[in-house]
């Protein structure tokens, strides 16, 4: 077989496994490597897909309806491709899918970075929205096969633009959350902590070997390879947006983290027996001296400010106790 012909084997060989609905992260992680090792593979994809997609297709198959995608389908398309019809379709069909993906060939990368206080709201080219948090750091990548996105740090609701063939992936330590098109918040707690919430559609998550799906109105939070199951979120949207926090017996630490990511100034524990304190209630986040007055009445803590941030101290008990042992 000729190398053009291989070239085209292959190319239909990725077709067929990026019409499934979600691809697995590994699936499409090998996709954009096969795509960016070559330009001409960009090109092979395109004719590909739109003779999987194109009425003379589906005329030589001779069906009155086209179900797609097919994964049974494949041989018959690499079978068509050697048939006499489909060289001038072929040819038609390339210079329009060439023609477009001259146009659409640049892959733009961009970073977006926030400073700890209000958050900050973007909007992608593909319509896609964005909200990150204070102290949030992400990074995006756009290619014509693909979005990808990376949440270094901090917390991000997203509400994905659906397209058909080009999914949007989020990549957050090890963990990777996949969609089409839905609307979702991610959390950065720790480095070995993300949590995700599902307000519309359906997402894909894996961290490692370990593999969920979340459907709206859940929530799941990974910690290395171990999901729990969270409380579902309510609404359209996170309450971050609007300037609350809700939490249920989340650890005193990780809150006041969130607290530092809308603070303009951050937020410590004196000791760190506190960090441990499961903590229940809805904060107005966006003002920090208030919720440290009610952590402080509710668990019979003391907090200071100190140099340029906030120390949440310990309780009088606990210094006596300390001082007894």
């Amino acid at each position: 077989m000729s190398i053009a012909k291989d070239g085209d084997r292959e190319a239909a060989q990725w077709v067929e496994r990026m019409s499934v609905p979600t691809p697995a992260p590994d699936v499409a992680r090998s996709f954009d490597a096969w795509i960016a090792a070559d330009p001409d593979h960009a090109e092979r994809f395109g004719r590909m897909q739109t003779l999987w997609e194109s009425e003379a297709f589906v005329q030589a198959l001779g069906r009155a309806a086209w179900q797609r995608p097919r994964p049974d389908l494949l041989r018959t398309l690499l079978g068509w491709l050697t048939r006499p019809l489909a060289l001038p379709v072929a040819g038609a069909f390339a210079c329009l899918v060439i023609a477009g993906l001259l146009a659409l060939q640049s892959i733009t990368t961009q970073s977006f970075s926030v400073a700890p206080g209000p958050a900050k709201r973007i909007a992608l080219a593909d319509g896609t929205r964005i909200v990150l948090s204070g102290g949030s750091r992400l990074d995006v990548r756009m290619a014509p096969w693909s979005r990808r996105a990376t949440l270094a740090q901090g917390q991000a609701f997203f509400d994905v633009a659906h397209e058909r063939f080009r999914r949007f992936a989020i990549t957050s330590g090890r963990t990777s959350i996949d969609v089409l098109g839905t609307a979702f918040e991610v959390d950065r707690e720790a480095p070995d902590v993300v949590s995700v919430r599902v307000y519309r559609g359906l997402v894909g998550i894996e961290s490692g070997e370990a593999a969920w799906r979340a459907r709206a109105g859940t929530a799941i939070r990974v910690t290395g390879e171990t999901g729990k199951q969270l409380a579902g979120p309510r609404g359209d949207g996170p309450d971050w947006l609007e300037g609350w926090y809700e939490t249920e017996g989340m650890p005193m630490r990780l809150l006041v983290a969130q607290l530092s990511r809308f603070s303009a100034k951050p937020v410590k524990l004196a000791d760190p027996r506190i960090g441990d304190i499961p903590v229940s209630g809805r904060f107005r986040i966006s003002e920090t001296q208030m919720v440290l007055d009610a952590l402080a009445a509710t668990h019979d803590l003391r907090w200071r400010e100190e140099g340029q941030g906030y120390v949440l101290g310990e309780a009088a008990r606990m210094k006596h106790k300390s001082n007894n042992q």
